[in-house]
């Protein structure tokens, strides 16, 4: 298995404090604004509520706990002592609600996003939303003009929340409050470099890259992590596709990480060259080899 890690970056344009409440299969993102303008009595959420605030789940859809009243910082951080603060809204995933059957799967990068101001919206797979393009994480938030506080990236979809990776954009003013470690700061860039770190890979093996026409060849899959090391204890759906030739399964399950198929050069003939890729659902290609018809 992969060991999770959590990394964060201060560069998230919208002012908000980011409260993130974790179980092993639920979690929730909740935003709060910084009150300036306060009037002489103003209500203030009781150590009661607070602690509610800070430990009950948000519904699935975008919601308000507490709407519009005061919670003090100190309840919420030690350096958050003398402002005040509101709720924007929080959102839950939970892995055991209305998800649809293959969101939450192998190689998905689910995230958070908010609107300019802060209101937080229903998380997805990225990586479903993207799978033709490839875009990451920064272009189609770009394109669909939001922020994004709160990343997960899920190796295998046997993970839950505690086996599954963290990277959060906090702004410098507010961070992060909750009960889940914010880890190392990283830089921007590091940020999206250090994500695949978070994910697995697949080699591909044969004996031999030349075929006879209609000859087949055996094909060995393995998992493996960032560093090209195997990974035994864990397993993936690996989807299968070809340019060319014949591929009797398209779909094949991994044991202790490991998966074996056939290929053909059904109909080539000498001369022709054919590639076979491997990926996962929501994210293709991840690995290829190109055989050549002798």
């Amino acid at each position: 298995m992969i060991l999770p890690s959590n990394r964060n970056s201060c560069f998230l344009k919208a002012p908000v404090l980011v409260l993130v409440r974790r179980d092993p299969r639920k979690l929730t993102l909740l935003t709060l604004r910084e009150v300036k303008t306060i009037r002489a009595d103003p209500d203030v959420l009781s150590p009661t509520e607070v602690e509610r605030l800070l430990t009950e789940h948000a519904d699935t859809r975008p919601s308000l706990l507490f709407g519009s009243r005061m919670i003090q910082g100190s309840q919420l951080a030690d350096r958050l002592a003398g402002r005040l603060f509101a709720e924007i809204g929080g959102v839950c995933l939970d892995l055991d609600s209305d998800l649809g059957k293959r969101e939450w799967d192998d190689h998905a990068n689910w995230i958070f996003p908010i609107d300019l101001v802060g209101w937080p919206q229903a998380p997805f797979n990225r990586c479903a939303v993207t799978k033709d393009t490839k875009a990451r994480t920064p272009r189609h938030l770009a394109t669909i003009g939001r922020n994004c506080p709160l990343q997960i990236h899920v190796p295998f979809a046997s993970c839950d929340f505690l086996t599954s990776s963290f990277s959060f954009a906090l702004h410098p003013d507010f961070g992060l409050v909750g009960n889940l470690d914010p880890g190392a700061e990283v830089t921007q860039q590091d940020n999206m470099s250090d994500a695949r770190q978070a994910f697995s890979s697949i080699s591909l093996t044969t004996d031999s890259l030349d075929l006879k026409p209609d000859a087949y060849a055996t094909v060995t899959a393995q998992l493996v992590d960032s560093s090209g090391s195997p990974i035994n204890d864990a397993d993936a759906e690996l989807h299968l596709e070809t340019t060319g030739g014949y591929l009797p399964k398209q779909r094949v399950t991994t044991q202790q990480g490991r998966a074996q198929f056939r290929v053909g050069a059904l109909g080539l003939v000498a001369g022709d060259s054919f590639r076979l890729k491997a990926g996962f659902r929501h994210f293709t290609g991840v690995n290829e080899l190109e055989f050549r018809v002798t």
